[in-house]
């Protein structure tokens, strides 16, 4: 039975993680789809995470271990990506964890529609708590812009790596960006640009953890305006497109250059990149507000930078998050 399954190679980048990585693997492992390969690749780990990775794949053969100096996300993706052998990929972030059926269910989705992409639903969950997966039989079919513009509106298809299941062909001439935040949403716009469609369910398939320390809930750094140069991009990959590629790509930019406006903390050494955050974000706020696709907590984040920023910014931190 195994053998007639094709190999799906899942990809997990490991840094200090060793709270959380046994039960990541575990949640791999135990899948009900059984013909897979996971590749562990330690980018540098100085805690028990190495120690942890040989325990686990001297247990189960489907394990390879790698390591590498540290360099970051992306180039530890990238070395996964060299060493898979399998007709598919996932990726699987180390302090997340899977539904028992993840993979089937994508690998399902992208036989019912022939495809080279499934996304499913991404379920968020707190450090501490357990994901409570959401099951669906609701499913759909979104043509290359489509699917391009839902991503670029941060609606359903979420601007990360995974939650996705990819054929490793369309993956031959794609790489991670070296160096930067946010490189998933450069790497899905790479995606996007080689498939015709992508289909996308609503069943939860992938665990996604925020805890306090992690890249996504951090305090502001210089890091941080990568997604301005990223927005930039995408701007240039999608402004002159279409009319709807056009509204989402400035809306997409809009809710950047919203995110470093209220989490900048005012350091001098930012004040242009602040400017053109300020600038762009009145050059395209009446667009954004009559846009019935853009978000409401966008549009509600628009409205109130009326206010002094001092102020946005304390309205900003009671709600945690604008996106």
């Amino acid at each position: 039975m195994m053998s007639e399954q094709p190999l799906i190679s899942v990809i997990v980048p490991v840094y200090n993680v060793e709270k959380y990585l046994r039960s990541c693997v575990e949640s791999i492992l135990e899948q009900t789809y059984k013909n897979i390969e996971v590749i562990l690749v330690n980018d540098g780990s100085t805690d028990k995470s190495k120690a942890i990775c040989l325990e686990l794949a001297e247990k189960d053969k489907r394990i390879s271990y790698y390591e590498k100096a540290n360099s970051g996300l992306s180039d530890t993706r990238n070395v996964g990506l060299e060493k898979a052998t399998g007709d598919y990929i996932l990726f699987v972030d180390s302090d997340d964890l899977l539904s028992f059926n993840a993979i089937e269910s994508l690998y399902k989705l992208c036989k019912k529609y022939n495809a080279d992409i499934a996304v499913e639903s991404i379920c968020h969950f707190t450090d501490g708590k357990r994901p409570d997966f959401k099951g669906s039989t609701k499913d759909k079919l979104l043509n290359r812009e489509e699917a391009i513009c839902d991503f670029l509106y941060q609606k359903e298809i979420s601007t990360s790596a995974c939650g996705k299941l990819y054929s490793a062909s369309i993956l031959s001439g794609i790489r991670f960006k070296s160096g930067i935040l946010y490189e998933d949403n450069l790497f899905l716009s790479d995606v996007f640009e080689c498939v015709d469609k992508v289909p996308y369910s609503k069943q939860e398939c992938y665990g996604y953890r925020h805890r306090a320390n992690s890249i996504t809930t951090k305090l502001f750094s210089e890091k941080d305006l990568d997604i301005i140069d990223i927005g930039k991009e995408l701007l240039r990959r999608y402004e002159y497109k279409s009319k709807e590629l056009s509204l989402a790509v400035h809306t997409y930019q809009v809710t950047n250059c919203l995110r470093v406006y209220l989490t900048e903390s005012g350091d001098e050494r930012f004040k242009n990149d602040i400017n053109y955050c300020r600038e762009y974000i009145e050059l395209h706020k009446k667009e954004t507000l009559k846009n019935s696709k853009a978000r409401n907590k966008l549009k509600i984040a628009l409205l109130i930078m009326r206010l002094p920023r001092k102020m946005v910014i304390r309205v900003r931190q009671l709600n945690k998050r604008w996106n």
